[in-house]
């Protein structure tokens, strides 16, 4: 009798003492799951913001896309992560791709470049070093469309050329649109971004600068002049540009045959 008594005491004390471990020993894995998030983008600046997300999960084959753990505020606790893409419906264990990735301790992200080359549902997920999930997502990439690209015509006003202002142009994308820049906090420095839907077709792009005296001034006095050389089948090129002082500029964009493309303007503050 006693020792059914003891028996059963010793039992109550063990299964208390597994409802108070079992938290503590999942813990980890929970704690590993929560905040970390993966994005699809174009790129990522180098403090892993995704640049150009890809929000419909709908890729193209022979595309190069990042892909990227975020861990929110929050530092790795692993060392070593696993990354892998599977396709659905495949059993075919060689045409699972997988990496290992270390970690960066000083970084809460981790990113790595890749080109699908077939159709197909994906499944893009990280492990931990014991194979548990960190975080996972759902791809699905159609072939690309080979579409023929009307050039733009040579020695014409380009309507659809758009030029943007921005502080950063990281992975062929602009980044930190602006409108004005400063002298003080930027050094006058700013990027020029400048690109068509058509292929730009010009081999040759000279920019003259024009500081206006005020705000009605439409000519403005000549400050400056640039030429870059041009890919005629890039859709885009930039350059960094640094103003000397600060007012209202006016910004001309010609071909090599100075026939006048595209005008823009920025504010150049103190």
């Amino acid at each position: 009798m006693y020792l059914k008594k003891t028996t059963a005491l010793l039992y109550k004390y063990i299964s208390a003492i597994l409802l108070f471990l079992i938290p503590i020993l999942t813990l980890p894995q929970q704690l590993g799951l929560k905040g970390k998030q993966i994005f699809i983008a174009k790129s990522y600046t180098e403090f892993g913001e995704p640049v150009g997300i890809i929000n419909i999960k709908k890729l193209e084959t022979e595309q190069t896309y990042s892909i990227i753990l975020n861990s929110d505020k929050n530092k790795f606790r692993e060392h070593l992560v696993f990354l892998y893409i599977e396709k659905s419906g495949d059993d075919d264990s060689y045409s699972t791709f997988y990496k290992l990735i270390r970690t960066d301790k000083e970084k809460n992200f981790i990113a790595f470049n890749y080109s699908f080359t077939s159709e197909g549902t994906y499944e893009i997920y990280f492990t931990d070093f014991t194979k548990n999930k960190i975080a996972s997502t759902t791809v699905t990439v159609v072939k690309k469309e080979e579409k023929e690209l009307e050039k733009a015509v040579v020695g014409q006003a380009r309507p659809s050329l758009g030029i943007t202002f921005c502080k950063q142009v990281i992975g062929d994308v602009p980044v930190s649109e602006v409108k004005s820049v400063s002298i003080n906090k930027d050094g006058g420095e700013i990027y020029i971004y400048v690109f068509d839907e058509k292929p730009l077709n010009i081999e040759k792009l000279v920019v003259s600068f024009w500081r206006k005296k005020n705000k009605l001034d439409q000519d403005g006095q000549f400050t400056d002049s640039k030429k870059y050389m041009v890919n005629g089948n890039w859709h885009d090129t930039f350059f960094k540009y640094r103003f000397q002082s600060a007012g209202d500029y006016k910004i001309n964009f010609y071909d090599g045959n100075e026939i006048l493309l595209k005008t823009a303007y920025i504010t150049v503050d103190k």
